[in-house]
C-alpha cells in the first residue's frame, strides 16, 4: 500500500467550468497584469490561489501540482474566458 497521496500526483482536476480555461505562465500574468488583483491560498497542498478583485470577483487561479516521476511542483495557470 502506497502512503503518497493521489492529490500529489499528475495534473490536478481543479474544477473550472466553461467559463475558465488554462493559459501560459507568460499569457496569465499579461491578462491580470493591469488588473488590481490579491492572489488569496485556498487550503493545503496541492497550493491552490483564486486571484481576486478589491471587490471580491474571483478573476484568476493557481494551482500547484507534481508531475508524474518528478520531485518539482509545476503551476497550473487559469483564468476565465474573455
Amino acid at each position: 500500500m502506497s502512503n503518497e497521496s493521489p492529490l500529489a500526483q499528475g495534473p490536478v482536476d481543479v474544477l473550472v467550468g466553461p467559463h475558465w480555461h488554462d493559459v501560459s505562465k507568460e499569457e496569465f500574468f499579461r491578462r491580470i497584469g493591469d488588473m488590481d488583483v490579491t492572489p488569496y491560498q485556498i487550503g493545503d497542498w496541492p497550493y491552490t490561489s483564486h486571484w481576486k478583485t478589491r471587490r471580491g470577483d474571483v478573476v484568476a487561479k493557481t494551482v500547484d501540482y507534481l508531475p508524474e516521476e518528478s520531485a518539482l511542483p509545476k503551476t497550473r495557470y487559469i483564468v476565465r474566458r474573455v
